[in-house]
């Protein structure tokens, strides 16, 4: 997992460029500790850097459903997440999905 200061800037520039900005593309899937979590990269339109966000799996069901498997590399269109926070972590929660291309 990254560092919370990594996730800080992860946000920060999430929020400057904006979701709606982003493209996005499922890596992995992964459950640590009782807990699922999902890796995805993020590539800024128009400037062409890609992110890894790592967070937990909220309503993104199908690919909880399937552990992943066979969704690497696929487009997410229409993806949604929150970015939560408290004084000491930054979280990436991962809600809904409306398609996912192959």
């Amino acid at each position: 997992m990254e560092t919370n200061e990594y996730k800080i800037e992860q946000a920060w520039q999430i929020q400057i460029i904006s979701q709606d900005n982003l493209s996005y593309w499922f890596e992995r899937y992964e459950e640590k500790r009782e807990r699922i979590y999902c890796c995805i990269h993020a590539q800024e339109t128009a400037l062409f850097r890609r992110r890894n966000l790592g967070g937990s799996v909220g309503a993104a069901g199908g690919i909880r459903r399937t552990g992943g498997g066979g969704y690497r590399g696929a487009s997410l269109k229409r993806f949604e997440m929150d970015i939560l926070s408290d004084s000491t972590t930054i979280s990436f929660v991962y809600n809904d999905i409306d398609r996912i291309v192959d």
